[in-house]
Parts: C-alpha cells; sequence; structure tokens
C-alpha cells in the first residue's frame, strides 16, 4: 500500500489554552486530524497517543491527559485495473500527459463512495497538493485546463453505451 500512500498524517489542526499572555494555562487542548492510510485504523493511532500520553506520566506524577476519538474516517484502495483508473489513464495518454497513480493521505469523501458504496473512487483534480488547504492556496490555471480535457474524456468513455 505504502507506494501509493506513503505514511499516514497527523495535522495539529485546533490549540485552547490558557487566559491571558502572563498566566500559565491550567489546562491545553489538542484537536489533532490523523490520516490514515490502508494497514492502519484508529485504534491504532489512539493506542499510540495513549502510550505517549503513559510515559509523559511517568517523568511527571501530575501530568493529566486523555485521547477521545471525535471523528472516524476509513482509508481505502482501488485496484488499477478498475474501468474508472483505466479511464483516466487513456485520457492522460491520449493528451501526451504523464500521470503517476498514487494516493494520498487524507481524508476526502472518496472514503464513503469506496467503503460505504462499494464504488471504485479516483481522487483526481488540478492543483498541487503542497499547497491545498493552507493561505494562499492556488490552482495554475493550465492546470485546470488540462483536468478540464481529462474529465470530459473520462466521462465520455466512462458513460458511452
Amino acid at each position: 500500500f505504502k507506494q501509493y500512500t506513503g505514511e499516514g498524517s497527523i495535522v495539529p489542526g485546533v490549540i485552547y489554552g490558557g487566559e491571558r499572555s502572563s498566566v500559565v494555562p491550567d489546562v491545553c487542548e489538542l484537536k489533532v486530524s490523523r490520516f490514515l492510510v490502508p494497514g492502519e485504523n484508529s485504534s491504532m493511532f489512539c493506542s499510540q497517543v495513549q502510550g505517549i500520553i503513559d510515559k509523559l506520566k511517568l517523568t511527571n506524577d501530575s501530568f493529566q491527559a486523555h485521547v477521545q476519538l471525535t471523528y472516524e474516517s476509513k482509508p481505502h484502495l482501488i485496484d488499477e485495473s478498475e474501468p474508472i483508473v483505466q479511464h483516466f489513464l487513456k485520457a492522460h495518454q491520449f493528451f501526451q500527459s504523464p500521470v503517476k497513480i498514487s494516493g494520498t493521505p487524507q481524508h476526502c469523501d472518496a472514503d464513503y463512495l469506496v467503503n460505504m458504496g462499494k464504488i471504485p473512487t479516483v481522487i483526481y483534480g488540478p492543483g498541487k497538493i503542497k499547497v491545498a488547504h493552507i493561505p494562499d492556496e492556488y490552482v495554475e490555471i493550465p492546470e485546470v485546463v488540462r483536468a478540464t480535457k481529462v474529465y470530459a474524456l473520462v466521462l465520455y468513455h466512462a458513460l458511452k453505451v
């Protein structure tokens, strides 16, 4: 699996703590998103975090923390031989545009389509993942044009009866 998705990722999204800048807070809350890849599950992640907490408690007996799972996303992987994957590969061949099959260690609606709906799903679009969901996110216009052409050809072949 890792040749497609790499390692899972973690994003520290929200940190709460303190009332004023001159007072040491008595509590701190950290909310993270842990994006799983095939072969991982939320129980594994919670156990890893609990292990970190247990080690910290050994060094400081006043340290208190707990883990709470608030949302669970399930990783997925579809076979390269699926027709939808082949349609995308053929579209890129037609436009002589190189494409690499890969995965992504993050959550998206494909979770529901693949895991619940049993619909083989390709995550595809213009832009670079490194600039997604950050301040000043952008997509270059030539990438939008290329993706639009690929989508059109994929739909033509996928819906052809």
